[in-house]
C-alpha cells in the first residue's frame, strides 16, 4: 500500500459573523516549558506545630496568572477558606502558596477564623518540580498530624499530556502526572490514608490522573471540563466537622461546584472518581486491548472516529479543541462494551456538572490526538503510567501513520446566501477521509469558532453545506444581541484555569 498521507479539508464560513464591539481577550496561561528547573530540598524533619485531629487539609497553591496585579484569585479562595472556619474546626487547614510574581516570596501557613498561624516566608520554589511538592507534603504531613488526609492542587490544568500547573517565576514550569506521582512517592504520602485528593484546575479529570494515583489514595476530584477562574466553592470545608468518607466529601465538592456554575452557558463539570475501582476497570481494558491488533487502515478510520467524538476545550476564549475526548465513549469503541458509553463507569465515576454538560456521553476523559501526531507528546505519555494497551494502540497509529498523521487542510470561504461551496482538485479527492464545516466568529484578529458541521456534500469536486449555515444565519440577530450582554461579560469576567 502506497505511503500515501490522508488528509481533512476544513471548511471555513470566515465571514459567517463579522461584528465589531466585543472584548478581546489574550491567552493568561504562560508558556509552559519542558526545561525543568529543580533545587528544593525534601526535608524529613518536620516537627509537630499542632495537636492531632481526624483531619489535615493540604492546599498545594500555585498562583501564577491567576494571581496578578488585576485579579487576586488565589488570594480570594484563600479568603473564603478563611470565612469558613470558626475556631473549632475538627481539621487542620495548611496552604503553600508560591508561582506568582505578585508574591515576592513562598510562604507557609495554616487557616484559621482569627487568621494565619504559623506563617513562615521562604526564597521562592519552583512549583512545577516534583521535590517542591514532596516537600509541601512533609511538611503538612508531619507539621499538622491527622487521621486521615486530603490534598487540593490549586491552578491551571492542562491533561495527562501538558500537565497541571505554571509557575510564572520558573518559566511556566508545570508538574507532568509522572512528575506528580514521583512526588508523592518521594513523600511521606505513601505511609498515610488520604481519603481525597483534588485538582481546582481545568481539564485534570481524566483517566489517567485517576489511575496513577498510589494505592492509599481512596478518591480523586476533578474537572474533566475547564474551570472558571473563581474555581470551587470551598464552603464543601464544613463538612469535615461532620461524619465523613472520601466519597461523601468528594460529592460535596461535587454538589457546590454545580450550585456555584449553575447559570452559565458552556459545559462545565466535576467528577469524583472511586480510585480503587477504576483502577480495576482499566485493568479490564488493558487485558482486551493488549490482545487487539491494528492494521493502518484500522488505525487510520480510529483516528477520524476519534477525532469526531465529544471533546474537551483547553482554551475557551479561543474555543480550540484539546487532545481530549469522552474515556467511556473511547473505551466502548475500542474494547466492545455494551450499553450506553456513559453507563461504562457507572458506580466508579459521579459527574456534577451545570445543564450544557448533561449532554456529554462520559465522566472523564482521555488523550487522544485529534490533528497532529507527535513523538514529544507520545514520549510525556508514555511516562504518565497509564495502562499498557492503550498505549501500545497509540505508538502503533504513531508507527504506522509517522510523524503528522493525517493532515488538515483549511479552505476560507466568504458566505454567500445559505449555502458555501468550494472546489478541490480533482487528484485530492481519492485522498480525503472527511469534510468539516466550521463557522467562526472573527473580532480585531480574534477567531471564535462559534459551530461545526459534518452535513457536507461532496459532489463532482465541489464541496457545499447547507445545514448548519442555515441555522447559524437564522440565529445571526439573536447572537448579535448577546455580544455585550452575553459573550463579551463572560470574558470579560472569566479567567479560565
Amino acid at each position: 500500500m502506497k505511503n500515501t498521507k490522508k488528509k481533512v479539508t476544513v471548511i471555513i464560513a470566515a465571514a459567517v459573523l463579522v461584528t465589531a464591539g466585543a472584548a478581546v481577550i489574550t491567552p493568561l496561561v504562560p508558556k509552559r516549558t519542558t526545561k525543568r528547573i529543580v533545587g528544593t530540598e525534601i526535608r524529613d524533619d518536620y516537627k509537630p506545630l499542632e495537636e492531632k485531629k481526624e483531619y489535615s487539609v493540604l492546599v498545594y497553591m500555585n498562583g501564577s496568572s491567576l494571581e496578578n496585579e488585576q485579579e487576586q484569585l488565589a488570594s480570594e479562595d484563600i479568603e473564603e477558606m478563611k470565612s469558613v472556619t470558626d475556631g473549632d474546626e475538627n481539621y487542620h487547614l495548611v496552604v503553600e502558596q508560591g508561582g506568582s510574581s505578585v508574591w515576592e516570596k513562598q510562604s507557609r501557613f495554616s487557616i484559621q477564623s482569627s487568621g494565619f498561624r504559623h506563617f513562615e516566608e521562604m526564597a521562592p520554589r519552583n512549583m512545577g518540580d516534583k521535590s517542591t511538592l514532596a516537600d509541601f507534603l512533609n511538611y503538612g504531613i508531619m507539621s499538622y498530624p491527622a487521621e486521615k488526609y486530603l490534598l487540593i492542587m490549586w491552578n491551571h490544568g492542562n491533561g495527562p499530556v501538558e500537565g497541571f500547573g505554571s509557575d510564572g517565576l520558573y518559566q511556566g514550569d508545570c508538574l507532568e502526572l509522572w512528575e506528580i506521582r514521583e512526588g508523592f512517592e518521594m513523600s511521606e504520602m505513601k505511609k498515610h490514608s488520604f481519603e481525597l485528593v483534588g485538582f481546582d484546575a481545568c481539564l485534570m479529570g481524566t483517566v489517567e490522573t485517576a489511575y496513577m494515583m498510589p494505592d492509599n489514595v481512596k478518591y480523586i476530584a476533578a474537572s474533566p471540563e475547564v474551570e472558571p477562574g473563581e474555581g470551587w466553592n470551598y464552603k464543601w470545608l464544613d463538612i469535615l466537622n461532620q461524619e465523613k468518607t472520601g466519597e461523601t466529601i468528594g460529592r460535596e465538592i461535587g454538589l457546590r461546584y454545580a450550585e456555584s456554575i449553575k447559570g452559565e452557558e458552556i459545559p462545565l463539570s466535576l467528577s469524583v472518581v472511586n480510585v480503587s475501582k477504576l483502577k480495576r476497570k482499566c485493568r479490564e481494558w488493558n487485558k482486551i486491548l493488549e490482545k487487539k491488533e491494528w492494521n493502518r487502515d484500522e488505525l487510520t478510520e480510529l483516528l477520524i472516529r476519534g477525532s469526531a467524538m465529544q471533546g474537551y476545550q483547553s482554551d475557551v476564549m479561543g474555543l480550540k479543541e484539546s487532545e481530549l475526548v469522552g474515556c467511556e465513549e473511547m473505551m466502548k469503541e475500542l474494547c466492545g462494551e455494551k450499553g450506553e458509553a456513559k453507563q461504562l463507569l457507572d458506580g466508579i465515576s459521579v459527574n456534577y456538572g451545570n445543564e450544557a454538560a448533561a449532554s456529554k456521553n462520559s465522566t472523564l476523559s482521555i488523550y487522544f490526538p485529534n490533528e497532529y501526531l507527535s513523538y514529544e507528546k507520545l514520549s510525556i505519555y508514555e511516562n504518565c503510567g497509564f495502562i499498557n494497551g492503550y498505549f501500545k494502540m497509540l505508538k502503533e497509529m504513531y508507527d504506522e501513520l509517522g510523524e503528522g498523521g493525517i493532515t488538515y487542510e483549511e479552505q476560507r470561504v466568504k458566505a454567500e446566501g445559505e449555502t458555501i461551496v468550494t472546489s478541490v482538485p480533482a487528484e485530492a479527492v481519492e485522498n480525503i477521509l472527511w469534510v468539516v464545516q466550521t463557522a467562526v466568529y472573527v473580532n480585531n484578529g480574534q477567531s471564535y469558532i462559534i459551530s461545526t458541521d459534518t452535513d457536507v456534500i461532496i459532489e463532482k469536486m465541489e464541496i457545499s453545506v447547507q445545514k448548519c449555515l442555515s441555522i447559524i444565519w437564522r440565529s445571526r440577530e439573536k447572537f448579535s444581541r448577546r455580544l455585550k450582554r452575553k459573550l463579551s461579560k463572560l470574558m470579560r469576567r472569566v479567567m479560565w484555569m
